[in-house]
């Protein structure tokens, strides 16, 4: 795993240019790609949004000649309010990727074995309660805004298993 903000734009650059196979998820490391002129690997692109694909595909695909999208996604309302706002921002919503989709994609498209479902759905847990528990308490103190916890929490009680595992009980709680 690269791990690009240990390392130089130059170095990132020649690394990217140098690789014949690039996995990445969608966020800043596409735009670097925009920096490299003709890339020669395969690029992988794990989606973080829906529809991703139709916005970043004809900028990859300019630069390379084989791309793809990852994206059996769902996506939770945003919590991330701009103060003085009464509303959610729209793009900072946090995504959960299908896992077993997942594992099957690394491993047919990729060839990649040994993703760990169990692992990732605990991350994924881990990810999902960390983010309510990160805004909850000031949401809940504006009275413009006070709903938004509850209406990510039914959001994520109504995901799939495949996309949360079983979420602990009391997630929720702060």
């Amino acid at each position: 795993i690269f791990q690009p903000e240990q390392h130089s734009l130059h170095e990132q650059l020649c690394y990217y240019k140098s690789a014949k196979e690039i996995v990445l998820a969608e966020g800043a490391a596409l735009h670097v790609m925009e920096l490299l002129g003709e890339i020669p690997a395969r690029i992988t692109v794990l989606q973080r949004r829906n529809n991703s694909d139709y916005l970043f595909g004809p900028l990859l695909a300019a630069r390379c000649k084989n791309v793809d999208f990852f994206g059996t996604l769902k996506v939770l309302p945003s919590l991330f309010v701009f103060e003085g706002y009464k509303s959610a921002a729209h793009g900072s919503a946090l995504s959960v990727l299908h896992a077993e989709a997942l594992k099957d994609y690394l491993e047919r498209h990729l060839g990649l074995n040994g993703f760990d479902v169990k692992e990732f759905l605990a991350t994924a847990q881990q990810d999902i309660a960390t983010y309510l528990h990160a805004y909850a308490s000031i949401l809940r103190a504006n009275q413009d805004i006070k709903q938004l916890p509850d209406e990510y929490i039914k959001k994520v009680e109504e995901l799939e298993p495949d996309y949360t595992g079983e979420m602990p009980a009391n997630w929720q709680r702060d």
